[in-house]
């Protein structure tokens, strides 16, 4: 991180060189435009990833403002030994999920009841899904429990480490590992048995 005090960037700088940490240091320091580079960096991805939780597009844009707002105004609670985004996606995270409790769209399956065949990482051959094999991808993904859904995501999604999934869910890392396992195993499963269906018609 820079030396803050020796470089505050007025409203003309290009703040876009500077790194999250850097950009809150100048909001707390009375630069205003720090925050709105923030969002710039971050607002279609927590968008994407709260839409893929929801299937809601005018309330995951809801979401998505609130998120940012409160971030805002929590700012002070954030700790900078964990990355902003982590942080972020904390809060877009529990926004989802209770989203999804408030119009009981959210349902808590037992790991015990999937099956516990756990996959390392996607068939390489599933990158090139054509778009109707996309669509029925992001099918599959909402049937996924939501707490599943979460940690496969932020992986996939946005490329997260299993350590800031960790951070960003509050779970244990081998939890996190679990969970997109077994949503992996779902993904997969689901696509396959379509595969069935349609090599038999």
């Amino acid at each position: 991180m820079i030396a803050i005090e020796h470089h505050i960037p007025g409203q003309a700088d290009d703040l876009r060189q500077f790194s999250d940490e850097d950009c809150i240091a100048f909001l707390k320091a009375g630069n205003s435009s720090a925050f709105p580079e923030l969002m710039r960096r971050y607002q279609n991805r927590i968008y994407t990833y709260v839409l893929r939780m929801i299937s809601c597009p005018d309330d995951a844009m809801d979401i998505c403002q609130t998120t940012f707002i409160s971030a805002y105004r929590n700012l002070e609670k954030w700790q900078p030994n964990a990355l902003f985004r982590t942080w972020l996606f904390r809060i877009a995270s529990n926004s989802a999920i209770d989203y999804l409790r408030r119009n009981k769209l959210y349902t808590q399956v037992p790991i015990e009841s999937l099956n516990h065949t756990l996959i390392d990482a996607m068939d390489p051959e599933r990158q090139y899904m054509s778009s109707a094999r996309c669509t029925t991808m992001i099918k599959l993904i909402q049937q996924i429990p939501p707490v599943f859904r979460q940690a496969l995501l932020l992986r996939e999604l946005e490329g997260m480490s299993y350590a800031d999934i960790a951070q960003a869910l509050d779970i244990s890392e081998g939890t996190v590992k679990s969970r997109i396992a077994r949503a992996r195993y779902g993904l997969v499963s689901g696509l396959d048995q379509i595969d069935d269906v349609e090599s038999n018609q």
